[in-house]
């Protein structure tokens, strides 16, 4: 690397698409986890933080 750096800022409209992007990704979720039994979503949810934490350990290597 040559120490470069650069800032990059969102803009309104960046931060509003962003927004509905991420409001559609949680009502598809709900959609289609909504049938599921709490037991199977409590599991998906250890699994999830499961792998973050290892994806994390990982990037440190």
């Amino acid at each position: 690397m040559n120490g470069r750096t650069s800032l990059i800022e969102i803009t309104p409209r960046g931060r509003e698409v962003f927004g509905n992007v991420r409001k559609a990704r949680i009502g598809a979720y709900s959609e289609i986890l909504g049938g599921w039994p709490e037991a199977e979503l409590s599991r998906l949810e250890e699994t999830l933080e499961k792998l973050n934490h290892s994806l994390a350990e990982w990037e440190k290597k």
